[in-house]
């Protein structure tokens, strides 16, 4: 067995001798020691006087420095934040849509003015969240506050109900014809027994019958631009045309010439269908008679040109009341094509997309006339597919989706109309 045996450290104690030590005069040591010791005291006998005057200094330092730059609470770091983002937004809208003001006084109007209208669409979608998801945000009408938007689209109330209360014999002069009894006879139209069966979907747009978007812009003409895409519609659906060339009709003749509706002041379909019906017997189309009424917001003088295109386009036109159903309007667009209703378009200005719904809507809640074009029923809903007069550059290339729900539809199903080839 091995046995290990520790090797000794060496003891604190026992340090080996230094044979370079160097041994000095002892009292001329501690007199140095004594020197340096009343140094120390000096020096700390100066920074116990100078402290008092340092910490001073830099309390006042502290709480003036404090005093000038105040500390900016989380809320005014986000408003900083918003208003950043929110002239960032305004620039590229006005890039976006060709937005040039006169002066720096009216772009800060229209900057006041795009920021509330920010505000007011988080509003709408928050609203519309519970309902069917419509979205609302920035538009082509964003620098433009709703009193200003109304005064161009809601010249005046939608006046069909008031066509639809005149005495027989009047109606019969406007060229008004009962709608169930023609009802019967279009059902044997070849649209409708191909399609009657379609509950689904439904379009007229991939029918041929739906001409171009247009824009009234300034002109408070919605009523004449409807009254065209329906006369269109009915022409090429009821009519000899429908073999094409589809008629693109002149708007600016019906707003012009249409005496019982007041131009870019306001009217309705009733009155443009009975101008073309007994003042003119047809209608000009729109390369021999083209819009401007747009660009100045002001009706032109009426004058006809010789001889119009669209010979005979229509004989009469009917209307529909309250009692009308979903499903009804859904056979009537089948059979008659593309309808024009009235509804309640203000919140419009700011729709982005989505299913747009408005809830009780009444008579006297009516005042923009926009046409059905076709329907949809899937995961998402019932609605219809909208032709708006806002421009291609609105919503859905100038269409937009409406609850067809009865009490959510913007009052689409109170009044009806259309005009009969």
């Amino acid at each position: 067995m091995h046995s290990y045996q520790h090797e000794e450290l060496p003891s604190r104690a026992t340090t080996p001798p230094n044979t370079n030590l160097v041994f000095v005069n002892k009292p001329l040591a501690e007199a140095s020691v004594e020197k340096l010791q009343q140094k120390r005291s000096r020096l700390l006998f100066g920074l116990l006087l100078i402290f008092p005057f340092c910490f001073v200094f830099l309390a006042s330092y502290a709480y003036f420095h404090s005093a000038a730059v105040p500390k900016i609470s989380t809320k005014e770091k986000l408003d900083e934040a918003t208003e950043a983002q929110n002239q960032f937004y305004f620039e590229e809208f006005k890039l976006k849509f060709s937005r040039k003001y006169e002066n720096e006084k009216e772009n800060q109007q229209r900057y006041m003015i795009f920021k509330e209208n920010l505000k007011r669409a988080e509003k709408l979608n928050d609203k519309h969240f519970k309902y069917y998801g419509a979205k609302f945000g920035i538009t082509k009408f964003s620098d433009v506050n709703i009193s200003e938007h109304m005064l161009i689209i809601r010249p005046q109330k939608d006046k069909t109900q008031h066509f639809l209360q005149l005495s027989d014999t009047e109606k019969k002069i406007k060229g008004y014809t009962q709608p169930y009894s023609l009802f019967k006879q279009l059902e044997q139209s070849d649209a409708y027994k191909a399609d009657k069966n379609t509950t689904d979907a439904f379009d007229w747009r991939d029918r041929g019958a739906v001409t171009s978007v247009k824009d009234q812009m300034n002109c408070g003409n919605c009523w004449a631009i409807a009254a065209a895409a329906n006369m269109e519609g009915a022409y090429f659906v009821q009519g000899t045309n429908q073999e094409g060339p589809l008629y693109e009709l002149s708007v600016q003749e019906i707003t012009d010439c249409a005496a019982d509706c007041n131009g870019c002041g306001g009217g309705d379909a009733p009155g443009a269908f009975s101008f073309v019906i007994n003042q003119r017997k047809s209608c000009d189309t729109s390369d021999q008679y083209p819009f401007t009424s747009a660009y100045s917001g002001l009706t032109g003088l009426c004058s006809i040109v010789n001889p119009p295109k669209a010979q005979g386009i229509i004989n009469s036109w009917t209307a529909w009341e309250s009692s009308t159903s979903s499903s009804e309007m859904r056979d009537y667009l089948k059979s008659y094509g593309p309808l024009v209703i009235s509804i309640d378009a203000t919140e419009l200005h700011l729709y982005n997309g989505g299913i747009h719904s408005c809830q009780n809507t009444t008579f006297d809640d009516l005042f923009h006339n926009v046409v059905i074009v076709g329907y949809v029923h899937d995961s998402l809903g019932s609605y219809w597919i909208i032709k708006n007069c806002y421009g291609q550059d609105w919503g859905y290339q100038g269409y937009f989706y409406l609850s067809s729900v009865e009490n959510e539809d913007c009052g689409a199903h109170l009044v009806v109309a259309t005009a009969i080839a």
